[in-house]
């Protein structure tokens, strides 16, 4: 039987969240970009999420903080692997 995991509640909630985070991952890899350590850049691209779209509710930016740090955790994996390619 196939092992399958599911799903926590912020993995498919805040597509925008989690699109913005693996995006924001693999911006890092832009050699221009790495002024800052790799948490450096994720804390302060959070940060600037947030503001964007005016997060002030404490539960809903806990759970958007998880949905980036796992989205953006899949786009370094995915970086390392080699699955992302720019053209």
């Amino acid at each position: 039987m196939p092992n399958i995991a599911l799903a926590r509640p912020e993995q498919s909630q805040f597509p925008l969240t989690r699109q913005e985070a693996e995006h924001a991952a693999r911006l890092w890899f832009i050699p221009s970009n790495q002024a800052m350590t790799l948490a450096e850049w994720r804390d302060h691209l959070l940060e600037r999420h947030l503001a964007g779209i005016e997060c002030n509710d404490w539960q809903e930016r806990q759970s958007r903080t998880t949905a980036w740090n796992d989205a953006f955790n899949t786009g370094v994996a995915k970086m390392i692997a080699g699955g992302v390619r720019h053209g």
